[in-house]
């Protein structure tokens, strides 16, 4: 368990692709007659996805970033630090938020570090940020997006109607607030293979078979370097762990779900996040949920979810966020939103 004060988010933005995917051509292929029963449990009637292949997950970061500079109301001379979290970087090396110092024109005296973690990513990247934003006295730009439909096989049954293309930026700043922000985390890599993507690491290197699709599980053709995932194996463990670690963190802070003001769960599917609401008997009235607009955007899920669902109304609310998924990882955050700019969502023709 981690807390911190003195901190608190100042502006957060989002940005999307126009490219919408519709979900029930892609199941009927798939599913046939069940096409219609999968998509309406998975609550993912569509997606957005890049159309050009050559956008990144940098490209998506970016436009939502400059949202946040577009008015001057932030000086780029009071940014103290860049997280990007992202499992999808522009190249190995160098990281993504070294690009970044680069595109905004920000100081070259700051770090600038990626966090390698796809679902569970956000409260991971918030906790970061907190942490520099409190102990430097400057503010940190915090980036978090994927371009996964390049690494999703449009032919697996467990992936192809889920995953999609996002990228979100929240300046995290010091502040006067003295109500604690805080963090707790569950890792299990033990169950790393649930969701892996097998090339592309130094063990497994790129060779001539990396993009040649097989039959991995019956019914469902991948290659070695699109995401493979165990859907059964992820719920188990979603449902074993993710509502424990959360009651944990507010038994243990004295906090009531009758302070939560907002439920913002990583937007898995719809099943998820309504089992995970029941069982920390948190109203769905106070669970928002887009993943029916946006699909499967992996850890800028929640921040996405911020911007789609308080745009212009974010201004001091308890906010309790848990993501979940690869690693097996869990990352939990309750905060208070104080005054924050909430800039909405950035359709751009990527």
């Amino acid at each position: 368990m981690f807390t911190i004060d003195g901190v608190c988010l100042e502006a957060i933005s989002a940005c999307v692709p126009k490219n919408t995917i519709q979900n029930l051509p892609i199941a009927e292929r798939l599913f046939g007659e069940k096409a219609s029963k999968i998509v309406k449990s998975l609550g993912i009637p569509e997606r957005r996805v890049c159309k050009n292949k050559n956008t990144s997950s940098l490209d998506l970061c970016m436009v939502a970033a400059e949202e946040l500079f577009k008015d001057n109301t932030i000086d780029k001379n009071d940014i103290g630090a860049i997280i990007f979290v992202t499992m999808s970087p522009e190249y190995l090396m160098p990281n993504n938020a070294t690009l970044v110092q680069e595109k905004l024109s920000l100081s070259k005296n700051i770090p600038a570090y990626d966090i390698n973690l796809a679902c569970s990513g956000y409260p991971f990247g918030l906790w970061n940020a907190s942490m520099i934003a409190k102990t430097t006295g400057k503010k940190v730009l915090l980036l978090d997006g994927e371009k996964q439909s390049h690494i999703t096989s449009d032919t697996d049954r467990s992936t192809s109607l889920i995953f999609s293309d996002a990228g979100t930026a929240t300046i995290v700043s010091p502040s006067n607030n003295t109500q604690k922000w805080i963090f707790n985390f569950r890792t299990d890599g033990s169950k790393h293979e649930a969701i892996v993507i097998k090339d592309g690491g130094s063990k497994n290197w790129l060779d001539e078979n990396s993009l040649i699709k097989r039959e991995v599980v019956e019914g469902s053709l991948l290659a070695p370097t699109h995401i493979q995932m165990d859907g059964m194996g992820v719920l188990a463990f979603v449902s074993a762990t993710v509502p424990e670690s959360i009651k944990e963190l507010l038994n243990s802070n004295d906090i009531s779900v009758d302070d939560v003001d907002n439920l913002l769960l990583h937007q898995a599917n719809k099943f998820s996040i309504k089992q995970i609401s029941k069982s920390l008997k948190i109203d769905l009235e106070k669970t928002p949920i887009v993943i029916h607009k946006y699909g499967n955007t992996s850890s800028a899920s929640i921040p996405l979810n911020i911007c789609d669902t308080f745009k212009g109304e974010f201004e001091n609310k308890n906010i309790l966020m848990s993501g979940f998924g690869a690693g097996l990882s869990v990352g939990n955050a309750y905060i208070n939103t104080q005054n924050c700019r909430c800039l909405g969502v950035i359709e751009y023709d990527f």
